[in-house]
């Protein structure tokens, strides 16, 4: 339901009578034009809106109130489906652009020209880029086919309209002023709320999903399975913490020293900054620099950008090994936290290469000296490399061992929060840098290894008992080159067709020892759905499909689907 002040706004202009008399059929012009635009809004995000309009109508007047509507119009014209819509329209917003995209292709015949079809429908009317896709798979020597399967497949679009539909309702958030530390810390609490949903209706699933042991017979729920894999925060801030106190270990025995350095964003990619007001309150205002730039895109540019450190420091021969931690500043913008371990001979050359990269772009606005990059010498008198970083790794899984966050909020719900932004916008949290890939460690636990002899089985004891240090000792070191481990992943071809009538690829099927194949997948899993999680799937489907009306209707969309009554047809437009 819309707030009675943003159909009038008479109230805000002037008491006299005469005057809201006079402005009465101007208000109602305004009332019909503010409408249509709000009613696409969530209820969250409408009220900000109408406050920023009235507030811009009293300052700037009509006229420039009502070009921030349009801009606002002209937002939401992007969205394939209103910011407000439903799980349940977004399944049959899938369906039905999965259905154009058949015809299309239908239409068009060969191959290439229906993708270009395609691409031009989804990409210059619903504003979805499908370019990545085709990248990816031709990575994967994949020809056009594989795309226009998963364009035409409704559980893909399924899928990535939901992930379209969520950052555009957090990126509207963000602008609206519902994300920092005085209103939705991290992430906005609609958005927060709509992940929790998620998260229980995966947790319904997986307590009805049953694996069964082809091999042995056994039988365990996903839930089980869930429990005692990394999908545990738990599990995996265990298994994060003893990687790095594995590092640890191995960089004293080196005599390599320990570096903390933090990296910013750009002043320009922060929707909000914070301040004291006249009581000594901090609080959070707008910032006028802001660019409207999401979480996605400044990650992408903390990613490039340790691209660039990353291949300077290979060309210097500067070798190192830690981790990253990826935070949340309250406004959703985030930043890099580097745990780097090194020779001590390499640390000013290493600072110096982070520090020009971190602060080349926009490196003369304020602050951005004292903000933008921090470096930090772990002092091991002091304290652990790894307790200085622990509270990073709590801080985005589980919140273990902290009473508050930075920001003074409740660490365990902060944590929550930070999973929901993360997920929400694609942002991995954690990253080793340097060192043996961590497959090789998760594939090794995966037997019992008591048939194995020579170096294969103390690699395998030290990953068994969790020692990473041992693990990475016996391997070589954390600074090796990865071709010249001695342990590899062992993969093998597989023609079988996945869900897109594709070969499923390379799959790893264990670990090669020089010529040696050790196999640690030996069983095969089967999943199993109750009849009764499909059957009342199925009736919330069938009883959605009849009430769904959105922007994806067009005319004669219907009409699409029967058969030509000649051999033309009026389609020759969009294919062009």
């Amino acid at each position: 339901m819309i707030p009675h002040r943003l159909n009038y706004l008479s109230p805000l202009y002037s008491t006299d009578p005469e005057k809201i008399a006079a402005r009465h059929e101007t208000d109602s012009d305004d009332s019909r034009f503010r409408r249509p635009i709000l009613e696409k809004l969530p209820t969250q995000f409408a009220m900000p809106v109408a406050n920023h309009y009235a507030d811009l109508y009293q300052r700037e007047g009509r006229r420039i109130a009502n070009y921030y509507l349009l801009d606002v119009k002209d937002d939401l014209s992007k969205f394939i489906i209103n910011l407000s819509s439903s799980d349940d329209e977004i399944i049959c917003a899938a369906q039905k652009l999965a259905a154009r995209c058949k015809r299309l292709r239908y239409l068009a015949k060969e191959d290439e020209t229906a993708y270009y079809a395609i691409w031009q429908l989804v990409s210059e009317h619903y504003h979805i880029d499908i370019s990545t896709l085709r990248k990816k798979l031709f990575k994967l020597d994949t020809d056009t086919k594989g795309v226009l399967n998963r364009l035409c497949d409704e559980h893909w679009w399924r899928r990535t309209i939901r992930k379209v539909h969520v950052r555009n309702v957090e990126d509207h958030a963000i602008r609206s002023g519902l994300v920092h530390r005085n209103a939705g810390i991290y992430i906005s609490d609609i958005s927060f709320e709509r992940h929790q949903q998620q998260q229980r209706r995966n947790l319904k699933m997986l307590e009805n999903s049953i694996a069964v042991n082809q091999t042995t017979g056994d039988e365990l729920t996903l839930l089980e399975l869930a429990q005692k894999s990394l999908s545990n925060p738990k599990c995996r801030r265990a298994e994060l913490m003893v990687r790095i106190s594995g590092f640890e270990t191995l960089s004293r025995e080196l005599d390599h020293i320990a570096m903390f350095y933090t990296i910013t964003c750009p002043s320009k990619m922060h929707a909000f900054k914070t301040g004291a007001n006249s009581s000594g309150k901090t609080t959070s205002t707008r910032n006028p620099k802001y660019n409207n730039t999401t979480p996605h895109v400044a990650q992408k540019y903390l990613t490039k950008l340790w691209a660039q450190m990353r291949a300077k420091l290979k060309r210097d021969g500067l070798n190192y090994y830690g981790f990253r931690v990826t935070e949340a500043h309250h406004d959703g913008t985030p930043h890099w936290h580097l745990l780097v371990f090194m020779n001590p001979e390499c640390e000013l050359a290493i600072t110096k290469i982070i520090k020009d990269y971190a602060l080349r772009e926009d490196a003369d606005e304020d602050g951005a000296a004292k903000y933008r990059f921090k470096a930090e010498k772990i002092n091991p008198n002091k304290g652990s490399a790894t307790g200085y970083i622990a509270k990073y790794i709590a801080k985005g899984l589980d919140g273990f061992g902290l009473e508050v966050d930075l920001y003074g909020e409740n660490a365990k719900n902060s944590a929550q929060r930070t999973r929901g932004w993360a997920s929400t916008w694609g942002i991995r949290q954690f990253q080793q840098l340097g060192g043996p890939p961590v497959t090789i460690y998760r594939e090794l636990r995966r037997i019992k290894g008591s048939e194995l002899k020579g170096l294969i089985e103390g690699v395998w004891q030290a990953a068994d008992s969790g020692d990473w240090h041992q693990f990475v000792k016996l391997l070589g070191g954390p600074t090796i080159q990865r071709k010249d481990y001695v342990i590899t992943i062992s993969k093998q071809w597989n023609d079988k067709p996945n869900r897109y009538q594709e070969p499923t690829g390379y799959q790893i099927i264990g670990v090669n020892w020089g010529r040696v194949v050790i196999t640690t997948r030996i069983c095969q899993w089967k999943i199993e759905y109750r009849k009764q999680v499909n059957q009342n799937l199925s009736i919330q489907i069938d009883s959605a499909l009849p009430n769904f009306e959105h922007n994806l209707d067009c005319e004669g969309f219907d009409e699409a689907f029967r058969p030509p009554w000649s051999s033309v047809n009026n389609c020759t437009e969009l294919l062009k």
